[in-house]
């Protein structure tokens, strides 16, 4: 019941959204991020659930996922998530592509709390994440509305408190669900 009042709230975040001028209220369904693990040597993906954030001034990021699932395989030992991870970005540079899409390129910053369950085991360690990283976005949006922003895809790279060097594609997997949807009903 909490869970489903907190996203009823945020859901509802828009709306005391509308009478400020510099303010964008987005969210997403999550995105997929599909990448280049460099300490492993291998790909890996991870999938955020329910991602929200605000852009102040076309220019600041603010945003958070209620949870990132870390991709693993059969063969590993550990479960990995982080919960309620912040972001924190700065977009110093939006190229006009047209009247409905720009690209731009942000820096930001992410922390959270991080969550390790040891498979056939009830060990579990606790401890804090973070990364810094680059992104470069293209930006969907509609002239004269208050539509919010949202990236549907994007590169990034970043370097996390793990030692961690990771570079790949982010995608907006609100659109595949949506799809999946309509047309499994059909």
């Amino acid at each position: 019941m909490k869970i489903f009042l907190l996203l009823c709230f945020l859901l509802c975040l828009p709306t005391a959204n509308l009478d400020a001028q510099d303010i964008n209220f987005g969210w997403s369904l999550g995105t997929l991020w599909i990448y280049y693990d460099a300490m492993q040597n291998k790909i890996n993906a991870d999938v955020d659930v329910l991602h929200f954030d605000w852009l102040l001034n076309n220019r600041i990021i603010i945003g958070f996922n209620l949870v990132n699932v870390y991709g693993s395989s059969q063969n590993d030992e550990i479960t990995r998530n982080t919960i309620l991870p912040l972001e924190i970005g700065f977009i110093p540079l939006i190229y006009e592509i047209n009247t409905n899409h720009q690209l731009c390129l942000s820096l930001y910053g992410k922390m959270g709390w991080h969550l390790i369950a040891y498979k056939d085991s009830d060990k579990t360690d606790d401890k804090f994440f973070g990364s810094i990283g680059s992104q470069l976005f293209l930006q969907f949006k509609e002239p004269n509305s208050r539509t919010p922003y949202s990236r549907y895809l994007s590169l990034f790279a970043e370097y996390t408190i793990f030692k961690v060097f990771r570079a790949g594609i982010v995608i907006d997997i609100s659109p595949i669900i949506i799809g999946l949807f309509l047309f499994n009903n059909n």
